[in-house]
């Protein structure tokens, strides 16, 4: 089972506070944390994409992608019914 390392995660947020946008102004604090998922050989087991998603959310992120490889249809069933069951978190 893969995971989310969250350090990353939560390095990028804190290097949000230091940042400034052309002409000195901070980063607006409704800035959004986008988290991305990758996984280019496959698409993972139904319970390896909810574990990566929740850890994603737990890392913080406004907005959760996953990226997976299909091989046949039942690949993207199981992508969709994650969106579907995951929506609203």
């Amino acid at each position: 089972m893969s995971t989310v390392d969250p350090a990353p995660a939560r390095f990028c947020m804190q290097a949000l506070t230091s940042l400034t946008l052309a002409g000195g102004r901070p980063v607006p604090v409704d800035t959004k944390v986008i988290l991305s998922s990758h996984n280019f050989e496959e698409t993972p087991t139904d319970a390896a994409l909810e574990n990566t998603l929740q850890q994603m959310w737990a890392s913080g992120a406004d907005v959760a992608k996953i990226a997976t490889t299909a091989t046949d249809i039942s690949d993207c069933a199981r992508v969709l019914t994650l969106l579907k069951t995951s929506q609203g978190n």
